[in-house]
C-alpha cells in the first residue's frame, strides 16, 4: 500500500473522529425523545446561562430566560437542519431571547417615565405602595382610552415605543409638525382628564 493511500485513509479516519458527538443526541431529540432533549439541556444549560448573564447583565430573571431559550429550542428543533453546529444554532436563539428582553426593558422604562411625567404634572404624586402604583397604572390606561385614536397612537409610539417624531410621521403618513402638535395636544388632554378625575 502506497504512502499516499495511507495518508488518505488517515485523513478519513480523523474526519470521522471529529464528527459532532451531539449530532446523534440532536437527531433523537428531533424525533421527540425526551431523554435526548434532557441531555441537550444538561449539556448546554450552563453555557446558555453564562451567555445570557453577559448579554443582559446580572438579573434575577436570567433563570426564567434560560427556560425560555430551551422552550424555543424544544418548539423549533424540528427545523434544525444541521448546516451549522447545534451550539451555534442554540446561541442564535439565546441572542434573540436576550434582545427581546432588552427591548421589553426599554419599553417598561419608557412607560414608567410616561406615567411619572403625567402623574407628577397632574399632582398625583409618586406613591410607592403597591396599591397606589396599581391605581396609577389603571388610571393611565383608562385615560389613554379616552383619547382620539390618532392622539393615542402618537402618544404610545412616542412615550412607550420610543419612536422619534420623524419616525412616527413616516409610520402614520403625516408631517412632523402635525405629529408634534398631536403629541402636545394629547399630553394636554391627558393632564386635563387626570386633573378632573382627581377632583372627584
Amino acid at each position: 500500500m502506497s504512502v499516499g493511500v495511507i495518508e488518505k485513509i488517515g485523513i478519513v479516519v480523523r474526519r470521522k473522529a471529529r464528527v459532532d458527538p451531539v449530532a446523534d443526541i440532536v437527531a433523537s431529540a428531533k424525533e421527540g425523545d425526551p431523554a435526548a432533549f434532557r441531555q441537550l439541556f444538561e449539556k448546554h444549560v450552563a453555557g446558555v446561562h453564562r451567555h445570557l448573564s453577559l448579554l443582559i447583565g446580572p438579573n434575577e430573571d436570567v433563570d426564567d430566560l434560560v427556560q425560555l431559550v430551551f422552550l424555543n429550542v424544544y418548539q423549533s428543533i424540528g427545523r434544525f437542519r444541521g448546516k451549522s453546529a447545534f451550539s451555534t444554532w442554540l446561541f442564535r436563539i439565546t441572542i434573540n431571547v436576550a434582545r427581546q428582553e432588552i427591548r421589553m426593558r426599554g419599553r417598561r422604562r419608557r412607560l414608567s417615565s410616561a406615567i411619572c411625567e403625567v402623574s407628577k404634572v397632574a399632582g398625583s404624586g409618586t406613591k410607592q405602595n403597591q396599591e397606589g402604583s396599581l391605581s396609577t397604572w389603571q388610571q393611565i390606561y383608562r385615560v389613554l382610552d379616552r383619547l382620539s385614536p390618532k392622539k393615542r397612537e402618537t402618544f404610545i409610539l412616542y412615550m412607550y415605543e420610543g419612536y422619534s417624531l420623524e419616525e412616527i410621521a413616516r409610520l402614520l403618513g403625516s408631517s412632523v409638525s402635525t405629529i408634534g402638535s398631536r403629541l402636545q395636544a394629547g399630553r394636554k388632554e391627558i393632564l386635563a382628564i387626570m386633573a378632573s378625575e382627581k377632583k372627584r
